[in-house]
């Protein structure tokens, strides 16, 4: 594109899929001009090379000497700065563009339009296997080293493996603590307001309320004993538990509000405005002119007129539209533009076949999708490949240009021994201990022990001697 656009002494030309392509210095600018701010950014803005600007491109407009950013914000972009993919824009400089960045897994970066990229062939060393399913190279180390541990066991720095939980018999002590937890009862009787005596690992004591009263029946029960409601009330109120108001609905024959009486203060106001329903059936677009208290006016858009017909009414008054575009163009409100999808047997970009031009590229690098946990070597978002780092155990080597090799080693530190309760058997490894996940369940299990509530008030307990009292209505 570059040597073309040189060739034929072309500042910018149409691409395909609604994109412009602009000559700047030794690179090409490309750009979406079906996004309406893209459009915008190169109809008001001519392009300068310039080195000591962002991907060495300024965008000038009159005096004004804009970065890529600043230029977006001028053509009516809001937001964060974008990156030139987020922006729908690639700036290409032909003669120091490469398909790959310089990696250890990468043996040739490659040259636009000159030569493709090439990666290195990974080859299993030492105590290591490779396999591969379809996108899928897995790497496997061999031999009977312990590669990890799970929770509760752990090793420490000095090669010490210990597991951190509770032994059966701490278990087994903590539970002698605890008892079985209480539950609370269903009341009987549709009719029954119920209170849970039980809170958590606390008996609520019983207080008498307002005009109510407790008896002791036995050593195991006690009576609350409550007067009489009102059970009739008269015109014009309504009683609720234990209050009385005025009732919901009230007639009279005369109100006054402040001194005022609320007919005669009614009389002059109106009724509150509403937004009528518009016709014309589904194909209507309604506008309430009614917002709240305020009444909308009306102002002429693009291509309308508003003409006053009488004090009351007015007219509003469109050009015609567009009905019928073209074959490969599409119409969008009041914007004609090609069509996303246009059909043509053969296309040439500048005399030059585009297919041609496409021939000369390699397919976009992609990270594979195994059905085991794995790391992606290749980075599709920004085309880059990710570099190896031997870990712990673990040693690289590079045979030659095109191979890397991974070796696992043995681990510097060997089990010097194993704290109880930890036990080795026939070279198994054992915990004959609860983890703390299943001590936690067995405790859920149960509560702390019981202890009586003090209010501030005379009440009688209502548990005795470890045996719950049990609750008599009166």
């Amino acid at each position: 594109m570059l040597t073309q656009l040189t060739a034929s002494q072309q500042a910018f030309c149409v691409g395909p899929s609604g994109t412009q392509y602009v000559l700047v210095g030794p690179s090409v600018f490309v750009i979406d001009v079906e996004w309406s701010i893209g459009r915008r950014l190169v109809e008001i803005h001519s392009l300068e090379s310039n080195p000591s600007f962002p991907y060495g491109i300024s965008f000038e407009h009159l005096a004004s000497h804009r970065t890529f950013y600043e230029a977006l914000q001028a053509s009516g972009y809001i937001g964060a700065e974008p990156t030139l993919q987020e922006a729908h824009a690639l700036v290409f400089g032909f003669s120091e563009q490469s398909y790959l960045e310089p990696g250890q897994l990468v043996a040739e970066e490659g040259a636009f339009s000159v030569t493709p990229a090439r990666l290195k062939t990974l080859v299993a060393g030492t105590n290591i296997t490779l396999t591969t399913a379809g996108e899928q190279i897995t790497i496997a180390s061999q031999g009977g080293l312990v590669q990890s541990v799970l929770a509760p066991l752990a090793v420490s720095s000095a090669g010490v493996l210990s597991a951190d939980c509770y032994s059966k018999s701490e278990v087994d002590s903590k539970l002698d603590l605890k008892q079985n937890a209480l539950t609370v009862g269903i009341p009987i009787g549709e009719e029954a307001i119920s209170v849970p005596v039980l809170e958590g690992v606390k008996i609520r004591s019983a207080i008498p309320g307002l005009f109510c009263s407790i008896d002791r029946v036995s050593t195991t029960g006690f009576r609350i004993n409550c007067l009489p409601p009102i059970r009739t009330i008269g015109s014009g109120l309504a009683l609720t538990g234990t209050q009385i108001s005025l009732a919901s609905s009230i007639s009279v024959t005369t109100l006054t509000l402040n001194g005022t009486n609320v007919e005669t203060a009614l009389g002059g106001k109106q009724g509150v405005l509403v937004s009528g329903v518009p016709a014309g059936g589904e194909a209507t677009i309604a506008v309430p002119i009614l917002e709240g208290t305020t009444i909308r006016s009306v102002v002429p858009g693009l291509y309308c007129s508003v003409d006053r017909i009488t004090t009351t009414a007015f007219r509003i008054n469109c050009l015609p539209p567009v009905r019928t575009p073209g074959a490969g163009l599409t119409l969008t409100q009041n914007e004609m533009k090609l069509a996303s999808n246009i059909a043509v047997d053969s296309l040439s970009l500048n005399g030059n076949d585009l297919q041609t031009l496409l021939n000369t590229k390699q397919q976009q690098l992609v990270a594979g999708n195994p059905a085991v946990v794995h790391l992606k070597i290749f980075n599709a978002s920004t085309y880059l490949i990710k570099s190896l780092v031997a870990g712990s155990n673990i040693s690289l080597g590079v045979i030659g240009d095109d191979v890397i090799r991974i070796d696992a080693t043995t681990p510097s530190f060997p089990f010097t021994s194993v704290e109880a309760p930890l036990s080795i058997t026939s070279g198994v490894l054992k915990a004959d201990c609860y983890s703390k996940l299943e001590s936690e369940n067995l405790l859920l299990a149960k509560q702390d022990k019981l202890a009586i509530s003090s209010p501030p008030v005379a009440h009688i307990k209502p548990i005795n001697d470890g045996a719950s009292k049990a609750l008599v209505a009166g």
